[in-house]
């Protein structure tokens, strides 16, 4: 079974001992895949289902932000279509974007 990582602008954080597990478990379940596919999915500066974020000055924010061109993101990335699917590589190239200026926030995972 091929995986697609994906590169969203949000980030959960999980409890550590909730982290390791779930770790070990992805790892099992990616054992030998492959990318398949690269999937960017940009995001607003301000989420509008917030109620907080929900006001002019956000909207306005949101509406004139500067987006990222997707070859942008794309070069920054650790991996590219059919390497082997890394986890250390997904949380590395996350690290990397999560450190850029111009991105609120990064999470890179494998999804089907």
């Amino acid at each position: 079974m091929k995986k697609v990582a994906t590169v969203v602008g949000c980030l959960m954080l999980l409890p550590c001992t909730d982290l390791m597990a779930e770790c070990r478990a992805w790892t099992e379940q990616t054992e030998n895949q492959q990318i398949s596919r690269i999937e960017l999915d940009a995001q607003n500066v301000f989420d509008p289902a917030i109620e907080a974020e929900n006001r002019s000055f956000h909207k306005l924010t949101n509406k004139l932000r500067n987006h990222t061109d997707d070859l942008v993101i794309l070069r920054e990335l650790l991996f590219k279509v059919g390497d082997k699917l890394d986890l250390r590589t997904l949380a590395e190239t996350e690290r990397i974007l999560r450190s850029r200026a111009y991105i609120k926030d990064a999470q890179v995972y494998p999804s089907q």
